[in-house]
């Protein structure tokens, strides 16, 4: 587990690299933009798993 949770760190990381490429049109950090990387790493982080859905539970909450 806390291998996933190391390689989700690293897909954020990426995330924050692939801000710079963004036109200032799209929302950064956007929903379907965190989903998107989310996907990207399917094979570290199954859909299935807990920690994909905890990682969607944290998007949907405001506060964190």
């Amino acid at each position: 587990m806390s291998s996933q949770i190391e390689k989700l760190c690293n897909a954020g990381d990426n995330i924050s690299q692939a801000i710079t490429s963004l036109t200032p049109v799209m929302d950064p950090y956007g929903i379907p933009q965190v989903v998107k990387v989310l996907d990207s790493i399917s094979e570290e982080v199954p859909e299935a798993s807990p920690l994909y859905f905890f990682s969607l539970k944290l998007l949907l909450n405001k506060d964190k």
